[in-house]
This record gives C-alpha cells, sequence and structure tokens, in this order.
C-alpha cells in the first residue's frame, strides 16, 4: 500500500510557513498550494495506481481482462470479484485440470457460494473381490485400518443405525452411504447415483454472524439432588434477545492447508462441518464417532471486570460462548479427570419448561439448533449464580454469546456494514435497555423520538 501524501504546505522549511501565518490576509501560501495539490492529485494518484494496475489483486476493475488476455483466460461477465479470482486463480486451475479441487475451487469463484463437488460412483454399492479391494482413504483397503470399529462406514458402506450422528449425513453432499444405481436422466435437480454422474452443490444462503450478544435468560431451576453425574441446576437461554426463535447455521471455513494432504502444498475438498449450513443436532453430540461439536460450538472465558471486557475474540465456529472468568475456579472437574471438559448434545427444546427427554449431566451444554435454545447443566447455585442474576421476576445474563444465521441476501436488519451518505441528514436512534426485560413489543418503544 503507498504511504499517505504529505501536503505541499507540510513539506516547505518552517520558515516559509511561519511567514505566511504572519501575513495579512494569512495562509496565503498555503492556499495556492491547496490549488496546485488539487491538480496534481489526481496525477500523483494515475501513477501510482499504474504500478497496482500490473497484479491481479490490487488492479483497477478495468484492468482485469487485459490480464485475463496475458493469461489466456477466457472472458467472462460477472461481478468484478468473481472476475478477479478466476483470473487469479487460472494457473493453480489449470494444474489441477479434471479434478474436483479445481471444479470447487472455480465453483466458489464465479458464484462467492462454499462449494462441494462428488463424484457419484463412490457411493454406489458394489461386492468387493476380496483379492482386489477398493482402496479407502489413505491408500489401504477400507478394514486394514486397526483403529475401524463397526460405527466407522468405509466409502460405500451399509448405515450403522446406532450412530444418529452419521445417520444425519444421509442425503447431503457428505452421504458416505451406499445406494443402488440410478439410471434415470439427471433433468429433475436431484441426485442419481450412478457410475459417471458428478454432482456439484452450493449453499445460496448467505451467513450472517452475530459478533456478541447477550442472549435472554429464560429462567434458573433447581432439580434437587440429583444422581450421580447429573446436573442440579440448570440454565434455559434463548440466543435471540428478543425472544425470537432462530435456525442456527455454521460459518463456511474453506479447505486450509494441511501437512496430511499433498504435503501442504494443496488445500483438501470441503469438508463436512465447515460449509454455511444448518447445525445438525446429531452431528452436536460429544463422545460419539461421527459427532463433531467442536466445529460448531466453542466456549471460552472473558474478563468482566476490565473496562471494555477482554477476551472476546471470535472462533471460527457458528455458536460460540463467552462465559465470566469468575466461574473458572468453581468448576471442579469430577474424578478422574484433571480438567474440567464441556460437553455437548443436540436435542429438541421446543417444550423444555416440561423437561427433556434425557436429563441433563453436569458441565453438558444442550443445544436446540432449530429454536436456537440452550440448557447448560451445573453442579450448584454458585456456578448459575455467574451466568444469570435475578432481576425481579426474571433473569439477566452475565454471559455473552455469538451465533450465525442465514439469509437470501443483505436485506434488513443484517449485521453488515452499509454505506451512508454523509451529506444527508441522518437521524440515529439507537435501543437501550427496555424496562421489564427485551422483548419484541418492547424492543419499538426504544425507537420513538423525543417529540
Amino acid at each position: 500500500m503507498s504511504e499517505p501524501a504529505v501536503p505541499l504546505f507540510a513539506r516547505l522549511p518552517e520558515v516559509y510557513r511561519t511567514y505566511d501565518a504572519e501575513q495579512q490576509p494569512a495562509g496565503q501560501l498555503r492556499a495556492y498550494l491547496a490549488a496546485v495539490e488539487a491538480a496534481f492529485d489526481p496525477v500523483h494518484a494515475n501513477i501510482g495506481q499504474l504500478y497496482e494496475d500490473l497484479f491481479i489483486e490490487t488492479c483497477d476493475d478495468w484492468a482485469i481482462p487485459y490480464i485475463a488476455d496475458l493469461l489466456g483466460t477466457t472472458h467472462l461477465k460477472g461481478d468484478a470479484r468473481n472476475l478477479r479470482a478466476d483470473v487469479a486463480d487460472t494457473i493453480a486451475l489449470r494444474r489441477r485440470k479434471g479434478t474436483l479441487g479445481a471444479i470447487e475451487r472455480l465453483a466458489v469463484n464465479l458464484t462467492g457460494w462454499a462449494c462441494r463437488a462428488v463424484e457419484l460412483y463412490q457411493n454406489l454399492g458394489w461386492t468387493q473381490h476380496l483379492n482386489h479391494q477398493r482402496a479407502d482413504a489413505g491408500g489401504a483397503p477400507p478394514y486394514a485400518d486397526a483403529a475401524l470399529t463397526r460405527f466407522h462406514v468405509p466409502r460405500g458402506g451399509t448405515a450403522p443405525l446406532r450412530d444418529p450422528a452419521l445417520l444425519a449425513l444421509r442425503g447431503t453432499p457428505f452421504d458416505p452411504l451406499m445406494y443402488t444405481a440410478d439410471v434415470k436422466p439427471g433433468i429433475d435437480h436431484q441426485r442419481h447415483i450412478n457410475l459417471p454422474n458428478l454432482a456439484i452443490f452450493l449453499w445460496r444462503l448467505a451467513a450472517y454472524r452475530l459478533p456478541r450478544v447477550r442472549p435472554l435468560v429464560k429462567g434458573v431451576s433447581d432439580l434437587g439432588p440429583p444422581p450421580a453425574g447429573l446436573a442440579r441446576f440448570v440454565v434455559r437461554i434463548d440466543l435471540h434477545p428478543l425472544d425470537l426463535p432462530v435456525r442456527l447455521f455454521n460459518t463456511s471455513r474453506p479447505g486450509f492447508l494441511e501437512p496430511g494432504t499433498s504435503g501442504g502444498i494443496v488445500s483438501p475438498l470441503t469438508q463436512a462441518d465447515a460449509v454455511p449450513g444448518p447445525l445438525l443436532r446429531a452431528r452436536l453430540d460429544s463422545g460419539t464417532v461421527a459427532g463433531n461439536p467442536e466445529s460448531y460450538v466453542q466456549v471460552d472465558y472473558f474478563n468482566a471486570t476490565a473496562s471494555p471486557p477482554t477476551g472476546l475474540d471470535l472462533g471460527d465456529v457458528g455458536l460460540h460462548l463467552f462465559l465470566p472468568q469468575t466461574l473458572l475456579p468453581l468448576l471442579v472437574p469430577p474424578p478422574p479427570q484433571t480438567q474440567w471438559l464441556w460437553r455437548y448434545r443436540g436435542d429438541n427444546l421446543c417444550a423444555w419448561e416440561g423437561g427433556l427427554r434425557r436429563a441433563v449431566s453436569s458441565g453438558e451444554i444442550v443445544v436446540d439448533p432449530v429454536l436456537g435454545r440452550l440448557v447448560i447443566g451445573l453442579d450448584s447455585a454458585a456456578q448459575a449464580a455467574q451466568l444469570a442474576s435475578a432481576n425481579g421476576s426474571g433473569f439477566d445474563a452475565r454471559f455473552f454469546a455469538s451465533f450465525t444465521y442465514a439469509a437470501p441476501g443483505p436485506v434488513g436488519a443484517h449485521p453488515v456494514s452499509r454505506r451512508v451518505d454523509a451529506a444527508g441528514a441522518v437521524d440515529r436512534r439507537i435501543v437501550g435497555d427496555v424496562a421489564g426485560g427485551i422483548s419484541l413489543p418492547a424492543a419499538p418503544n426504544g425507537l420513538a423520538g423525543n417529540g
């Protein structure tokens, strides 16, 4: 980046600037040089841009097709960002021509959406000859891995009914199960599994992330002396501060370079838990083979005594909880554990007032991604008091949350930057604390004018 230009008047020796200030009227030299700069600055900026136009990352939009001609790239129409990415990846795409990685990368460049390319023949069920077993990931036959259990599904394997987390992937772009051949023509936008077919899946909804909100605590319940391992206190939470249901989504995390993938040179294909899609309940379960809650939920601790609070750095997951640091000394890990570990579970919290189908364990966070609700299981009232404090007949949250939802585009009140015309008068009205708690009927009252 070029350094900010120094005004011509500021380049003069101090003696001339002092002398100019002593004249009557003062500032004549400053005004003269400002008029010169008005004509000189565009010329200076144009000269500086000539160097930037040599690179696809920094060139002006008009220079993109000229750089494309130097590489022999086909001219396309569309958004400048997509065209720039297409030209920038020309050499990389040619090196990976004919691979799934090239297809995914090209689709992302041209659409801006997350993409997953699948060779559908891999989902065909077929009987293998024992002398010619089809190699699985890593080049070894499917059952050559000693760590493989009956809950794992080799490529094209049958479904293990004991693992809901893996069954949740059925019918998705990451489906590992086997199917019979589908010979119908692919004209109905459906997935037809057969030898020559290739499917390209796109996530068209845009994921929007609320970086830091105070959730709405709906209640703190004392369940009485529990059996061993279960929680005595549960905190019920609505993530949306206006008491609205919200469908939770994950964030988009494209494949990063990994040492185990092509020697760390080529990024891997899109992963199942790194696309901006809805959170699946079964994938949130801890302790299952196919469950992967760490890719969806993260818990960190912040310092509430600092001004402003510190430790609120966002992670990459779709749901991020920031609990107060004062809770840490109260979390005693059960033996034989030496460190407190949160466990996660996906469940239906629609009628949570009447209890859950499965009891909440101590240190367990139950997530309902369909309604945007949480239940946190704790051991003592002191722990619950660190998350919620009583306020009249309700509770105030003492922690923050960041969650992600999706919408067709940047319309409405989404957490995106918007350009405002500085010349026009802008009447800013901020919704503050609403008496009796923040709710949808009460929130618009904070927008009322003073007149």
